[in-house]
């Protein structure tokens, strides 16, 4: 299935902390339907901190309204590629902000420093995310490793493609 979004694993990290949300901007290229959203954690994390994955609508640059979330999962220990299984939700190409937010700081997010990097939230509720980003605390000069599963044209199965075909790139 294609992706939207960072699978590449970049080698550093951004701390999570209690409703904190954080993501970046990625680019879909064509009409999909979003099935899951991944994750990537560090390897210095530790057990301990629940997270959920979330997809906001561009707002001029910025995070804004909350189209996707997951349920909460518990994030595993060390370097990991977290999957979240979210209800089926067709998005049109466009720009959108992958995000992540958790219930406890051992959760480390991974990323690659410099270029566009991404934006954070203090303060925004993991337990009741709310319907949009708000106004950000701060860019995070991290890219994180977040992406979104889809299929192509809203739904209908299609056949696998190779990595440079997946519809996917960095702001």
């Amino acid at each position: 299935m294609p992706i939207f979004g960072d699978n590449m694993g970049g080698t550093d990290s951004f701390p999570a902390s209690n409703d904190r949300c954080v993501g970046s901007k990625y680019t879909l290229t064509e009409t999909g339907t979003v099935t899951q959203i991944n994750l990537m954690t560090d390897a210095t994390g530790s057990a301990g901190s629940n997270g959920k994955a979330l997809i906001f609508s561009d707002s001029g640059g910025l995070p804004g309204t909350l189209l996707i979330a997951s349920t909460g999962q518990a994030m595993p220990a060390g370097a990991n590629d977290v999957a979240f299984s979210v209800t089926p939700t067709v998005l049109s190409p466009g720009d959108y902000w992958i995000c992540a937010v958790s219930d406890s700081f051992e959760v480390r997010w991974r990323g690659d420093l410099g270029g566009a990097g991404g934006q954070r939230k203090e303060g925004y509720s993991y337990a009741s995310p709310p319907s949009t980003f708000g106004t950000p605390d701060g860019s995070t000069g991290t890219t994180f490793d977040f992406y979104a599963t889809y299929t192509v044209g809203g739904g209908s199965s299609q056949a696998p493609r190779s990595m440079h075909q997946y519809g996917f790139r960095r702001k």
